[in-house]
């Protein structure tokens, strides 16, 4: 360091404390914080000649783009460990679960019992949240019909629900 650095950081020490323990996160530790706010302001100290006469924002303004760029850091990384987290991913996230599996032979069993190729149409076009214009375009007819068609398939596939046929 040059002469006037030891100076300025002395005249400074109560002032880069504070403003590392007011931006300190779960990501970040106040000694850390301190340190980089030093080194960056050595890097800023290069760039200007009036070194000595900073405000004290200055100190929260770089605590504060430190803590921020080491929670982003932390957030490209790796964020669960995979032998530990293995079994929760494939639970909630897997298409093989028991509620998945359920779901998926209570589909097949509606997609079966329906008599029509339209109401079949209707509900995959309702699943798969397939826009009404899409819809109409697709089979030639105004969106209204399309409308009118999907609401009576869904209606009928609703009423044999409630009678228990699925």
């Amino acid at each position: 360091m040059c002469d006037g650095c030891d100076a300025f950081f002395r005249s400074k020490r109560g002032v880069i404390r504070a403003a590392a323990v007011a931006n300190v996160n779960r990501f970040t530790e106040v000694s850390d914080l301190i340190s980089d706010i030093q080194y960056r302001v050595l890097q800023w100290k290069r760039r200007t000649d009036d070194f000595m006469l900073v405000s004290n924002g200055f100190f929260y303004t770089v605590a504060q783009n430190i803590a921020i760029d080491c929670k982003r850091q932390r957030s490209r990384q790796v964020q669960y460990d995979e032998s530990e987290h293995e079994k929760l991913l494939t639970e909630q996230v897997s298409l093989e679960t028991r509620d998945a599996i359920r779901i998926k032979e209570l589909l097949t069993k509606i997609m079966d019992e329906l008599e029509s190729g339209n109401d079949r149409d209707a509900l995959l076009s309702f699943l798969a949240d397939e826009p009404i214009s899409a819809i109409a375009e697709r089979l030639g007819v105004s969106t209204n019909a399309v409308s009118v068609r999907r609401r009576r398939a869904i209606e009928r596939i609703a009423a044999k629900c409630r009678r228990g046929r699925f």
